[in-house]
């Protein structure tokens, strides 16, 4: 079982389905449909998911920094979505 750490410091289980969320919603929220960017989804969850996977327990802000560096270099639009997103609401 993999264990992500919150911000605040408690334990959670690490969902796979809600890391692919929140990157679909970052990619809605830059103004792109879900199918035409199906590939970058998948591929970020991925990479993001296998990392996770070898290290066992992770940081929510490790997460966030390599989904970020991922979108940074393939969706630059989706990424600055993203930090949009975390400023207005987890700031």
């Amino acid at each position: 079982m993999v264990n992500v750490i919150k911000r605040g410091g408690k334990k959670q289980k690490f969902s796979a389905e809600k890391l692919r969320n929140s990157v679909r919603k970052a990619v809605i929220d830059a103004g792109f449909k879900v199918a035409g960017k199906k590939k970058l989804i998948d591929e970020v969850s991925k990479e993001t998911i296998d990392w996770i996977k070898e290290e066992g327990e992770v940081r929510t802000e490790d997460i966030t920094d390599c989904i970020l560096s991922q979108l940074d270099e393939e969706s630059p639009k989706v990424a600055k979505s993203w930090r949009k997103f975390d400023r207005k609401y987890k700031s």
